[in-house]
């Protein structure tokens, strides 16, 4: 696999090997262009030297001695994690954005539909004295459920369901757990007290009612590429990228990260029409409320060329 790539000389070596992980084997084709782009694209030269600068520095803060193994090692995992944040983040958004627009109205149809359903569960109920009609508890739903995703459901579900109604605790605890008959009792006491399946689906209809007022959030990679009105290539993979940078793989934003996002930025991106600047990673970080420091200078004085 390596024989398809090659290295310049300054690339760290968890980069080489990070190219070799059998766990991004199966990665698209287009994802591992992207990847040996940000390998071997010359303009990338200085973003490998400005972080190699950010991470030599986080050490230095630390204020401890580290060997050179130490200082090697720590530069070459924050670098891996920042082109992973790169290779990751290039995604078509637009699938995304249209079920941003179609959510509401699917959340409305929800929030109506269960309160129908609440309404026609509670003039069931009312009938089942006099017609002996079987409304079921939602402990009866949990325990004749299976989870087609989770199999170990049916495994687990004893731990909150409690044992069968006429089980002793003796009978119970030989092939599930270890349960005295007190917490038997408790068991079954809670579930005799929880409310019906019409009162749950009230409760999803009320919160239904209210995801459709809440504001989408921005605070993931998907929602900050996405926060704009309209779609636009650039500043929804920029927004993805800083975004993911900064919160999910905690990488400072600095100005040298900054300058450093902005190059690979464009090279993922490998559009003759698309540049992207060091003011446009500033002003959309500050915008997603990644606040920089008020010395970054707005127009940058570390572009890398």
């Amino acid at each position: 696999m390596a024989n398809d790539i090659q290295f310049p000389g300054y690339i760290p070596l968890a980069v080489h090997e990070y190219w070799d992980d059998p766990a991004y084997s199966w990665d698209s084709e287009t994802d591992r262009k992207c990847l040996k782009r940000l390998i071997e694209r010359e303009s990338m030269r200085g973003v490998y030297e400005l972080l190699a600068t950010t991470f030599r520095d986080e050490l230095d803060a630390l204020g401890s001695d580290k060997t050179d193994i130490q200082v090697k090692s720590h530069i070459g995992k924050g670098t891996v994690t920042f082109l992973e944040c790169a290779r990751h983040t290039n995604l078509d958004f637009e699938p995304y954005r249209n079920n941003k627009k179609n959510a509401p109205s699917l959340l409305e149809d929800i929030s109506s539909t269960a309160k129908k359903l609440a309404s026609l569960l509670r003039r069931l109920d009312k009938m089942r004295a006099p017609m002996w009609v079987y409304v079921p508890s939602v402990h009866q739903l949990l325990k004749n459920t299976d989870n087609p995703r989770r199999e170990s459901w049916r495994l687990l579900r004893h731990h909150i369901l409690g044992p069968p109604e006429n089980a002793t605790s003796d009978e119970y605890n030989e092939d599930q757990n270890d349960h005295s008959e007190i917490e038997i009792g408790r068991l079954r006491h809670a579930w005799n007290t929880a409310p019906a399946l019409s009162y749950l689906l009230e409760t999803l209809a009320i919160h239904s009612r209210q995801e459709i007022e809440r504001p989408y959030p921005t605070d993931t990679m998907i929602g900050a590429a996405i926060s704009s009105q309209k779609h636009n290539r650039k500043t929804e993979y920029i927004r993805a990228f800083i975004r993911s940078l900064r919160d999910y793989d905690g990488i400072v934003m600095t100005k040298e990260v900054m300058h450093a996002a902005a190059t690979a930025a464009e090279v993922v991106l490998d559009k003759p029409d698309i540049t992207v600047t060091y003011d446009d990673v500033r002003k959309l970080a500050m915008q997603l409320g990644i606040d920089p420091p008020e010395t970054w200078p707005s127009d940058g004085s570390k572009r890398i060329t």
